[in-house]
């Protein structure tokens, strides 16, 4: 039964079972129109017989019924029509003569309602066929009636005439295995064999995209969503049938899926890199306090007083190291968390003038960029530019982004910190720290923010720091309802921007 679990396969079922009715009910269908063709047509052929008879025949004397007219009335009209059969009734319905033999009569009452209806129509009315009661059988047939009626013209009785008696059943029944009705049949049988073939070429057509889909999809799983089917790409690209837009929303799909899978293996390989990192810078600086701690306790006595005192100067230099390292993974965690200072969710919001920030980074950082010979810039035009942001997150955002610019920029090079308004949005400032260093490599621009990410420009020489920087930057300012975007520059070096509101 495996092979029957297809799409294709149950749709070929169902239409296989629903022809076989449609078959059935067509062949009921068609006998019952021949039968009610035949019964319309001999009823109405044979319409007027029974008044003629009652007319015509003398079977009938003053409302009196003549035996021996009715039984020679009875043989002309069986040799003329040998199904009919004539029946004598009552206005009750009872039947009072008949040319039969006694054992084939089983009813001796006929119902008068439909007597009454044919009496009452035309020869061409829409109401015919009519049936009615046969008494040698438990059918309804066709039959034609007339009154009988007395010199006075009241009705005593009817005359009662099945024209399609017990010889017409018979021979009915032997012409329903005729060979024009075998024809009939075979034709009405061919013609749906047609149609059901054509169904199922239609779902044939139908369900082989689908059954294509299918494939597909189990190759992409059985490579653990590695590798999309080359067969994929063969759908054409613009088109409005729904299968081939299901197909290429499949492969939109898989290609999220590999990207997610991909971004997900770098982030672990990050992962793995930023405990490597955080384990080692940790370590770095803790060794070195306790290797000068340890020669001090050791050797301590015998050391001269400065070089005690270098010893003692270089432990506290490992440990304002490690101190800020420390420090910066506490804000990260908080920053992850969207935590801030000693109020979780909330900054010291207000309007400050960016001039004097930019003033009081030139202080801070300048004796840096004059060691390593680097050109420091502040550039902010309008000296009356302002910007709505938390003043001690702002400053640390900025000092990151400068040190980190200082950092990648060779002796001789340029560090340029810029404000002013955004040229093409209303009340943002737009703030820029660009360096001139080798620039960032596009392999690594999607994960400069990643913490303990070390990009392709890093080297031994530049490894001072955490790495945390720009991951903490980024964090601030996403608090602060701002993007933190970086690209290379023309001529080598890259660019660190965000926007900030100049109001509340």
């Amino acid at each position: 039964m495996k092979g029957f679990g297809s799409l294709y396969s149950r749709l070929a079922l169902v239409m296989l079972g629903m022809f076989g009715v449609a078959a059935l009910l067509l062949a009921m269908v068609f006998y019952h129109a021949m039968d009610m063709t035949q019964n319309e047509t001999s009823q109405k052929l044979h319409f007027g017989v029974a008044d003629y008879v009652v007319g015509h025949s003398g079977a009938i004397k003053d409302g009196k019924f003549d035996q021996a007219n009715i039984k020679k009335a009875f043989e002309n009209l069986m040799l003329l029509g040998p199904a009919t059969e004539l029946y004598v009734l009552d206005t009750q319905g009872r039947v009072q003569a008949y040319d039969a033999p006694e054992e084939k009569i089983i009813h001796r009452q006929v119902n008068t309602k439909p007597i009454e209806r044919f009496l009452n129509t035309s020869k061409n009315s829409l109401e015919l066929p009519i049936l009615g009661d046969d008494p040698r059988s438990d059918r309804q047939k066709v039959f034609s009636a007339a009154p009988i009626k007395n010199t006075a013209g009241t009705v005593t009785g009817y005359l009662y005439i099945i024209l399609e008696g017990e010889e017409y059943e018979a021979i009915s029944n032997n012409l329903r295995h005729n060979q024009t009705l075998q024809v009939s049949f075979l034709g009405m049988g061919l013609g749906l064999a047609f149609l059901l073939l054509a169904a199922l070429v239609l779902f044939y057509a139908m369900t082989r995209p689908l059954k294509k889909l299918s494939r597909e999809i189990q190759a992409f799983e059985a490579s653990r969503f590695t590798e999309l089917p080359a067969s994929s790409r063969d759908m054409p690209q613009d088109s409005s049938n729904e299968i081939v837009l299901l197909h290429h929303s499949f492969r939109r799909m898989g290609e999220k899926i590999m990207e997610q899978l991909d971004n997900l293996k770098k982030h672990d390989q990050i992962r793995r890199e930023f405990l490597a990192y955080v384990s080692h810078d940790l370590r770095t600086p803790l060794a070195g306090i306790r290797a000068y701690l340890e020669t001090l306790s050791l050797k301590g006595d015998g050391l001269p007083a400065a070089k005690q005192q270098e010893f003692i100067s270089k432990a506290i230099v490992n440990s304002d190291r490690l101190t800020k390292m420390i420090a910066d993974l506490f804000d990260l965690a908080r920053l992850d968390n969207s935590q801030v200072g000693d109020n979780p969710l909330t900054l010291a919001m207000e309007t400050l003038p960016i001039a004097d920030l930019l003033s009081d980074l030139y202080a801070a950082v300048s004796p840096v960029a004059e060691n390593k010979g680097v050109k420091l810039v502040m550039d902010c035009p309008d000296m009356s530019l302002t910007v709505h942001a938390d003043i001690a997150q702002l400053g640390r955002v900025l000092q990151n982004l400068t040190e980190n610019a200082l950092r990648y920029t060779p002796a001789g090079g340029q560090v340029a910190i810029s404000a002013k308004p955004a040229g093409d949005a209303r009340n943002l400032a737009e703030i820029a720290v660009r360096d001139t260093g080798p620039g960032i490599s596009e392999a690594d621009l999607p994960w400069i923010f990643q913490p303990y990410y070390r990009c392709g420009r890093t080297s031994a020489q530049h490894r001072e720091g955490a790495g945390l920087g720009l991951t903490i930057s980024q964090r601030i300012l996403a608090l602060h309802g701002a993007e933190l975007t970086v690209r290379n520059v023309d001529g080598g070096g890259a660019v660190f921007t965000f926007r900030l509101p100049m109001d509340g």
